[in-house]
């Protein structure tokens, strides 16, 4: 093996070991941006069901209030 077939040797498995990183790198960014998302997606979606059960919850406590006062009356 000549000097030259060793240093073009070294310059392709260098260039493979970069793509290899490179490519686990994106996975990697496109797994956490997914789980990012995902847990954006919880966290609003749990916003918004407290939020309906809070307006769920005042409804009916108005609602009772009013019942009461039409049984007192």
């Amino acid at each position: 093996m000549t000097l030259l077939e060793a240093l073009m040797l070294f310059v392709g498995e260098l260039l493979a070991i970069v793509l290899i990183a490179l490519g686990f790198h994106e996975w990697g960014y496109r797994k956490g941006q997914k789980a990012g998302k995902d847990e954006g997606y919880l966290a609003g979606r749990k916003a918004a069901d407290d939020w309906w059960f809070g307006v769920e919850r005042d409804v009916d406590q108005a609602r009772q209030k009013i019942w009461r006062e039409e049984d007192a009356a």
